[in-house]
């Protein structure tokens, strides 16, 4: 579950853009579902409060930390993290999370009611609530983890060396080398993002030629190819953006994915039915959904 705020109720909502930017080049680092709106992440550690109807409602700056780059909600506590550090927001305090002192976070979501974030060194740490010590799970990657994302009692995660990890509530993570299985049919993915479905997941990536390319599965070990075509005024088109992070929308089962120059690709469970977004917006690298509400951030919030 990846993000930052950038709301738009897939309404008329324009960008709202900002000039500064941080270290990673944009101004707004991740976006979650929050209660009934959205909460951003904002490169100088804000995270700003946004409601159903896509007001600003409040704007708080992080506590004892710095340095924040991603964040997911459990309940009603939102947990932020750094890539030493978590700390969790609940009931307008912030709580130092337990993290092991040789670990180095890449990346987080909520799972099952607790936390789940992977490491540079191939583990996991699953949290049952934010007040638990944290559960070290090793892993057969070979790679860094770059993203992950979870439903339900499913989660899973990608490296840089495109593998696929999937982990239930026994905690045991299975690994598949997409790749190794793979590039016989499709060629050498590079793949940079996953989004958990109600019944499928997946996993989005770019080819050598930096043409993008999206699969899914309903069990992670037999994948289909899902093209970037749509049909625009009667005629076959062809979206060639790079893509950049994807996330499930629940209500209408359809993956969305956010790709290079703003453009938001939409592939429903009907593969004839992809349509494109061409937002305008920018670089956008993180989005969230709160029912019919979508919120996508980077360069600007859209």
């Amino acid at each position: 579950m990846k993000r930052l705020l950038i709301i738009i109720m897939i309404t008329l909502i324009g960008p709202l853009v900002r000039s500064e930017y941080s270290a990673y080049g944009q101004p707004y680092l991740d976006v979650e579902a929050f209660g009934e709106g959205f909460a951003v992440l904002e490169a100088d550690d804000k995270i700003h409060f946004y409601n159903s109807a896509s007001e600003q409602t409040s704007t708080i700056q992080t506590e004892g930390v710095s340095g924040a780059k991603f964040m997911c909600s459990v309940s009603d506590a939102l947990v932020i993290a750094g890539e030493t550090y978590l700390s969790c927001l609940l009931d307008g305090r912030w709580l130092p999370m337990d993290v092991p002192e040789t670990s180095r976070i890449t990346c987080l979501t909520a799972f099952y009611g607790g936390v789940m974030a992977a490491t540079e060194d191939g583990k996991f740490l699953f949290w049952g609530s934010p007040f638990d010590k944290a559960q070290i799970i090793k892993t057969e990657v070979s790679g860094r983890f770059i993203d992950m994302d979870s439903f339900a009692d499913r989660c899973y995660a990608v490296t840089d060396r495109s593998e696929f990890v999937s982990i239930g509530l026994n905690l045991h993570p299975n690994t598949f080398d997409f790749n190794a299985y793979y590039s016989e049919y499709y060629g050498e993915i590079d793949i940079v993002s996953v989004a958990a479905g109600a019944t499928s997941v997946c996993i989005t990536g770019n080819r050598g030629d930096e043409s993008p390319a999206a699969f899914i599965s309903s069990n992670g070990n037999v994948w289909s190819e899902r093209a970037f075509d749509y049909l625009e005024s009667g005629s076959q088109k062809y979206m060639d953006k790079k893509t950049i992070t994807a996330a499930y929308r629940e209500y209408d089962d359809c993956y969305v994915i956010l790709c290079e120059e703003g453009v938001i690709f939409h592939l429903p469970a009907c593969s004839h039915c992809n349509y494109p977004i061409f937002s305008n917006s920018g670089r956008l690298t993180s989005l969230a959904f709160n029912g019919k509400s979508f919120m996508a951030v980077g360069e600007t919030i859209y």
